[in-house]
């Protein structure tokens, strides 16, 4: 085996894209011919050895009072790779000539990524599947309880909004998800494969009957609540501008604790594979469960319970024919600004091509249907994922003058694909 060498080769990867990083640390890796587990822990270990270094540079700065940003702390790149490297991007798409604490963030989350790189995909039992859903059922039941309770918007360490506004109304914190992927939570599809393989190799039907019975009735409750109270919150804007403030929560399922954790970061978060969620998703998840096993396993037959739908739900339903929505995506891929799976290929560029592509939509070809703003940038990040558009600012980025660059680029080629 050759010798490890892992504190050249830490620092070393900052010569390759940020993408290329995790991956030129497991090429080192089998080169040593060391496990993977002890390779990484080393690099993980020299992490720790240039954060404790930092931050012995941070608390001399603050005992001679230096103000300074923590950013501009660090020791310089060029010295600590003997020439090598000079300047380095974060994930944050900084560039920095140091070693301050953005660019130890960013490799640590390359690290994170070298751990599962070529790994294949999870797999599950069917009766743990089956049990993912139960408890991803009784966490829908939770959240939407704590979201139309505006006395329990402290629970989650959130300070603002307060309780109540100026005018005594009470005030409301609606969440929309992002699940972190791959994921067995929400997955209707794996969920019906793996209950009908339960049923059709059960020896004791009355058994399984026992086992479903609390996803039928969470089913019902979760969506009885959703039509009876919660949905009036999400679907008057009007309203919201005033006593409901929207926000984003990162949210892992956590296969071992079956539940959800939070993650505080999401600049890190999004830098991984997820998708969106919003409430009324997760309640037709709930919906389409309990009408499944009501129907499969316990013979119910009928129309079952289905949750409101106050708004559009879906990008495709504001559009007036399914050919022009369909037209309409292909042009943005054949713009190459997002790839077969709808997903953001062009970074940043795509806000400035989205304000171009609605005006088109809107404005010279007629197909979309009116909606405000706010609900039109909600759908289009659903859509799109790793659009991120600011969903607090209620859709001001379409009122905003549009993107100078991304108009001569984009709009004469998206009007020549979207024809009358």
């Amino acid at each position: 085996m050759e010798r490890l060498g892992t504190d050249e080769t830490f620092l070393d990867a900052l010569q390759y894209p940020l993408i290329a990083i995790p991956e030129y640390w497991i090429q080192k890796q089998k080169e040593s011919g060391w496990s993977r587990e002890i390779y990484l822990g080393l690099l993980k270990g020299q992490h720790g050895v240039h954060l404790m270094d930092l931050h012995l540079m941070m608390n001399k700065a603050k005992a001679k009072d230096v103000t300074m940003s923590k950013d501009k702390i660090g020791k310089p790149l060029i010295e600590l790779t003997n020439g090598k490297v000079i300047r380095a991007y974060t994930l944050h798409n900084n560039s920095t000539t140091i070693l301050n604490s953005e660019l130890l963030e960013t490799l640590s989350f390359c690290l994170q990524q070298a751990y599962s790189l070529g790994k294949p995909l999870p797999t599950y039992t069917d009766l743990q599947i089956i049990s993912f859903a139960r408890q991803s059922m009784y966490w829908i039941k939770n959240e939407l309880k704590l979201q139309s309770d505006p006395s329990n918007i402290s629970s989650r360490n959130i300070h603002w909004p307060p309780n109540r506004n100026a005018d005594g109304e009470k005030m409301y914190l609606l969440y929309n998800y992002s699940l972190m992927l791959p994921s067995p939570a929400f997955d209707y599809f794996l969920f019906e494969d793996a209950l009908r393989n339960v049923l059709l190799n059960s020896t004791n039907p009355d058994n399984l009957k026992q086992m479903t019975k609390a996803l039928s009735e969470l089913s019902k409750e979760i969506v009885n609540f959703w039509n009876d109270e919660f949905h009036k919150l999400e679907s008057d804007f009007d309203v919201q501008k005033q006593t409901v403030t929207k926000t984003r929560q990162f949210i892992e399922f956590d296969v071992e604790k079956r539940w959800f954790k939070i993650w505080i970061n999401g600049k890190i978060f999004v830098k991984y594979a997820n998708k969106n969620f919003y409430n009324y998703d997760l309640v037709n998840f709930a919906s389409r469960v309990g009408s499944v096993v009501d129907r499969e396993v316990f013979g119910i037959e009928g129309e079952s319970l289905k949750p409101n739908k106050a708004n559009p739900q879906t990008l495709s339903e504001l559009f007036y024919t399914e050919k022009d929505y369909l037209v309409s995506i292909e042009a943005l891929r054949t713009i190459k600004a997002i790839d077969e799976a709808n997903q953001n290929i062009i970074g940043y560029t795509l806000k400035g091509v989205m304000q171009v592509w609605i005006d088109i939509l809107r404005n010279e070809r007629g197909c979309l249907k009116q909606v405000n703003d706010a609900l039109l940038t909600i759908l289009l990040n659903k859509e799109f994922p790793g659009l991120n558009l600011g969903e607090k600012s209620e859709g001001r980025h379409f009122r905003n003058p549009i993107n100078k660059t991304a108009k001569a680029r984009y709009r004469p080629k998206l009007l020549a694909l979207i024809r009358e």
